[in-house]
């Protein structure tokens, strides 16, 4: 027997079709032939007795009422399937069908809404309207290059932020901000800027409450294009200091050094005159200074320098020892005497231009001359002046004069 539904063979007895589970009918022409071959095998006994064929058609008649009550329940039995099975079909594609649009609603649904948010982000951005872009990429997560945009957005907030206070003059925030953001746009550039006022206006500050050095090593750093100012006050705050450290030096008695510093700042404030009154009168001529603990008349020593050269002269006295005997200024013109102990001594001389006298510890400055006196016979500058000895001591002679003649060696200032 075959099985309608799928085409599947089934034993003669199935009621339901094992592969597919629809009811089996059977059809009548089977029927029929199991009647027919009933019937003619029971041929021969009806001819031999009619009374049996009465029986037999009495038999039939219940056999077909049984056979048609069977029939009857069998359609019955199919038609109740066919009806529920389209029922479970459609069952299944309904649930199908809502599974499925879950799938779209949890996968589909939400990425398509991603997608408008992302695009209309990417408007905003591209408008410059760079909170609301932020506001958008931030509920995006990691939606393509969301983080990207994301963190360039909030540079692009950070930027206008440290605008604003470029703007408020709130130098010190914005450079925060600026300095923050470090390579983007020109960030750094703008920190430096914002830095650089800073730097100026503490240097403001410092020069009007007379820190010149301070406020010097501010304004040196400065970019001129920007501060153009800068660079006078700078050099002005050099010259203050320079003028600051010659008044200083004046004050204690370094007339020399405050001669330099006074005339190198030329005609800043009253360096000039300061510069004249760093020059010093020359003493009158004679001995300035005689050492207490060797006082003697035993040996007269004169000093005769040129008379017309125009040189004011210095000389100093030392023993063999190195220890500083006597001091003597001499004017241009003049000559001076002075009275030693018999002993062995060193005798240094310098000279210099009127109006170049500095006072006896810088003498006549770098415009004097200064030497140390030699022997010529042997070039050792010692001399031995004997007791009841009376010295003249020629200096600078172009001519000849009686007596040794004298050497000289050039000495450093510093050592005179």
């Amino acid at each position: 027997m075959i099985c309608k539904q799928c085409g599947s063979e089934l034993s003669e007895r199935a009621k339901f079709c094992s592969v597919c589970g629809s009811a089996v009918e059977e059809n009548d022409f089977e029927r029929v032939d199991i009647f027919n071959f009933e019937h003619s095998s029971e041929e021969g006994k009806i001819e031999k007795d009619e009374a049996a064929d009465v029986i037999a058609d009495s038999l039939e008649s219940e056999q077909d009422l049984e056979s048609s009550d069977e029939s009857f329940s069998n359609k019955n039995s199919e038609e109740i399937c066919s009806e529920e099975k389209p029922k479970k079909r459609k069952g299944l594609l309904i649930a199908g069908l809502i599974i499925a649009l879950a799938v779209l609603l949890i996968l589909v649904v939400p990425r398509f809404l991603k997608r408008s948010k992302y695009k209309k982000a990417v408007q905003l951005m591209n408008n410059e309207q760079y909170a609301e872009a932020e506001e958008l990429f931030s509920q995006l997560d990691f939606f393509e290059d969301a983080q990207e945009r994301l963190d360039l957005c909030r540079k692009y907030l950070q930027y206008e932020t440290a605008q604003r206070y470029l703007e408020d003059k709130n130098y010190e925030d914005a450079y925060n901000e600026f300095e923050a953001l470090g390579e983007f746009k020109d960030a750094r550039e703008q920190a430096e800027y914002c830095e650089n006022v800073m730097d100026y206006n503490r240097a403001e500050e410092l020069f009007k409450a007379e820190k010149y050095d301070e406020a010097k090593d501010l304004y040196t750093d400065l970019p001129s294009e920007n501060f153009p100012e800068a660079n006078e006050r700078y050099h002005y705050c050099v010259n203050k200091i320079n003028y600051r450290q010659a008044d200083k030096d004046y004050k204690n008695k370094k007339y020399y050094n405050a001669y330099q510093a006074f005339t190198n700042l030329g005609s800043f404030e009253d360096a000039k005159a300061r510069a004249e009154q760093c020059i010093q009168s020359f003493p009158v001529s004679g001995e300035t200074y005689h050492n207490k603990d060797h006082q003697s008349k035993e040996v007269s020593l004169i000093i005769v320098p040129p008379s017309n050269d125009g040189n004011q002269n210095y000389i100093k006295i030392y023993t063999d020892k190195n220890l500083l005997i006597s001091c003597i200024t001499i004017k241009q013109g003049e000559q001076a005497k002075v009275f030693l102990a018999p002993g062995n001594y060193r005798i240094k001389t310098a000279y210099g231009p009127e109006k170049s006298w500095f006072g006896e510890k810088d003498m006549f400055g770098d415009k004097g001359i200064y030497w140390i006196l030699r022997n010529a016979s042997d070039n050792k500058d010692v001399f031995s002046l004997q007791s009841g000895g009376i010295y003249t001591l020629t200096l600078r002679s172009g001519e000849d004069v009686p007596g040794e003649k004298i050497n000289s060696t050039k000495e450093n200032r510093k050592n005179f």
